[in-house]
């Protein structure tokens, strides 16, 4: 409840939150839910530590996208990653 009431603050207060669509599902296992959640600035999405040469290759290992439903339809598969 926490994070949906922040995704609304956000709606509240930029205008351009507007526009996304936070992608949140209910009626998860208390088990294979976040611990904690941590938004902060960053240069890259995941941080490999690596060398740009070394980071692995986003088209070998890249996941697939998902738009709104078809990401909440996933959630509902027990055999989704």
């Amino acid at each position: 409840e926490d994070v949906r009431s922040f995704c609304y603050s956000l709606r509240a207060w930029k205008e351009v939150f507007n526009e996304t669509d936070f992608k949140l599902t209910d009626g998860v296992d208390f088990s294979k839910l976040f611990k904690s959640l941590s938004i902060r600035k960053a240069t890259e999405l995941v941080a490999y530590g690596l060398a740009r040469e070394k980071a692995p290759s986003l088209e070998k290992f890249a996941g697939t996208h998902l738009e709104a439903d078809e990401y909440h339809k996933a959630m509902q598969d027990p055999e989704t990653v």
